[in-house]
């Protein structure tokens, strides 16, 4: 997350910040109010190694900075379904009662609920914050759900109560204010895929075909070894966006290859447009075939690689083969698809069936694509998993292409909400031809 608005900056906490973290943890006078009244007594390498651990789709904690100065810190927890638990300190003292605090809290609500696609947000503070309170019921629209009598004991034996809060995104959009939105936000930044940072997200919106497809190609070539000059098949590649991500990121000769049933959509024309547009025309040939009767010698390429469509072409038990013949010995297939994470032997719910329509015949589960794979005699499997916190991913991504206006699908978020990863998931296999 990079939030910016004017000399104010919210970003991803780094474990270059571990220090000052732990300076101002370790603060009696700034704990105080949290119940930490002589600090938390912790330590940079503890700070450190929790940081690195820290996710999008989990948790994640921030710095805010005025003037490229840090100021304070801030955090977010998936609790599931759609639910994010915060939390704040303004640890300055300089920068407090100067309504900071209730700006950068208004800004990072609207991302987690405009960009992230969280529907309501959770927080907790001291009975005795009086002014936090006044902040989050007046000023921001939390409602008030419970007060917890001497629900815990302080560091000196003081008993201690607290106040929980509630926000629904609803709510939210009902009444936030106009200036809360005037703030620059870099929406599709991921920690997990930083070379996907590097583009435009307008860019993608505009010529996706499918959820995030750098993400998505980012997360196969994190397995995969390639290097300038490798012919690679970017199968199925839509307009071309995984095509100009594998050579602008890596150098390879990418042969951009999809059967075009959009027409004018995705014809080669446009797939070389993009690719001009990157300066990696001379890297990327676009062609029109059909995945299942393509034009190629055998022991050709180097990598094959298929982001979203191989379940349409895939799934037939001898395709995996045909693919293959393809590859040099010790080239490398890769693909991810969506799919269901587990055995859907008892059936999907019906939440599955409206959302997938027509194409619920093309979804598999986990089970079945690894099984798929390794009855092949000519491939050696090296990753068959689950994308981690796929479902968040998704959900993101949703959420921030309907917020962008650009989208083709209608706004379908409360579906991955719903659904909390218990059955929709993204599947990836990479393999090696023997």
């Amino acid at each position: 997350m990079i939030l910016r608005k004017g000399n104010l900056t919210i970003r991803n906490a780094v474990p270059a910040d571990a220090e000052q973290l732990c300076a101002w943890w370790n603060d009696g006078a700034i704990m105080a109010h949290a119940g930490f009244p002589d600090g938390l007594s912790e330590t940079v390498d503890n700070i450190r190694a929790s940081l690195t651990k820290d996710t999008d789709e989990t948790n994640r904690r921030h710095i805010i900075e005025v003037d490229n100065k840090p100021i304070g810190e801030m955090n977010y927890r998936n609790k599931g379904y759609g639910v994010a638990e915060i939390g704040i300190k303004i640890c300055d003292v300089s920068s407090q009662n100067k309504n900071v605090g209730t700006m950068v809290l208004s800004i990072f609500i609207d991302t987690l609920f405009t960009y992230y696609g969280y529907g309501k947000i959770v927080l907790d503070t001291n009975i005795d914050n009086t002014r936090a309170q006044h902040v989050y019921e007046n000023k921001l629209g939390f409602i008030k759900v419970r007060t917890n009598e001497n629900a815990w004991i302080d560091q000196r034996g003081v008993p201690q109560s607290s106040i929980d809060y509630e926000l629904t995104k609803e709510s939210w959009l009902k009444n936030r204010q106009s200036t809360v939105t005037d703030y620059q936000a870099d929406v599709l930044y991921n920690d997990r895929f930083p070379l996907s940072n590097k583009y435009d997200a307008k860019w993608v919106f505009e010529n996706e075909m499918g959820p995030q497809p750098l993400w998505l190609t980012e997360a196969l070539t994190q397995s995969l070894n390639l290097s300038p000059g490798m012919r690679v098949l970017d199968l199925a590649c839509g307009k071309g966006l995984t095509s100009v991500f594998l050579a602008r990121e890596y150098g390879v000769q990418v042969y951009a290859v999809d059967f075009d049933e959009w027409g004018d959509m995705t014809s080669p024309e446009i797939r070389f447009g993009n690719a001009k547009a990157f300066n990696v025309d001379h890297l990327i040939t676009p062609i029109k075939a059909n995945a299942e009767n393509l034009p190629f010698a055998s022991n050709f390429f180097d990598a094959v690689i298929c982001v979203n469509a191989y379940i349409y072409f895939g799934a037939n038990e001898t395709y995996l083969d045909y693919i293959a013949k393809f590859l040099r010995p010790g080239g490398r297939i890769a693909m991810v698809v969506p799919g269901y994470p587990k055995d859907i032997t008892n059936g999907v719910p019906l939440y599955i069936k409206d959302f997938l329509g027509d194409e619920l015949w093309t979804w598999k589960t986990f089970p079945w694509w690894r099984g798929l794979w390794e009855k092949s005699s000519c491939i050696a499997l090296d990753v068959a998993d689950t994308l981690k916190n796929g479902n968040d991913l998704w959900l993101r991504y949703d959420a921030s292409l309907a917020a962008s206006g650009l989208s083709r699908w209608p706004d379908e978020t409360d579906i991955f909400r719903q659904d909390n990863g218990d059955y929709i998931s993204f599947i990836r296999m990479v393999a090696t031809k023997k």
